[in-house]
């Protein structure tokens, strides 16, 4: 992570150019059309999970800290991270912003605990087209 960035849209096109070429250095591709596909599916994966990353990071570093205060848990970031990257991201949790939209999330997904259930499991598309009728 070369930056402080809270969300995945906030890195530049460039930095996220350069993030990728680091995944491809792991990955290769048969054709450019199957690496453009996996860009694309890279990014909305990066987009979704962003920031499940970070929220697992925030953990280990509340338990590294033995702590529960985000203002705690500056300098106790992942290893891969540079400690003023890390020291970024606790400034921007620390803002009084991000603190009510996270209030705000937790009591809404405390509010519908049924809406966050997915019991199902895997459905077929032959299901599906049944249970429409």
């Amino acid at each position: 992570m070369p930056s402080p960035a809270p969300r995945w849209q906030d890195y530049c096109p460039n930095m996220k150019d350069e993030l990728f070429k680091g995944f491809l250095e792991k990955h290769e591709f048969a054709s450019n059309y199957d690496k453009a596909m996996a860009r694309t599916v890279w990014n909305k994966t990066m987009h979704d999970r962003y920031p499940d990353i970070l929220k697992r990071a925030r953990n280990r570093a509340f338990k590294e800290a033995n702590s529960t205060s985000i203002a705690d848990i500056k300098g106790h970031g992942p290893k891969a991270m540079k400690v003023d990257v890390w020291n970024g991201l606790v400034y921007h949790w620390l803002d009084s912003k991000w603190q009510n939209k996270s209030v705000a999330g937790q009591k809404n997904r405390a509010a519908m605990p049924a809406h966050k259930l997915h019991t199902a499991g895997s459905i077929s598309f032959g299901e599906h087209k049944r249970r429409k009728v």
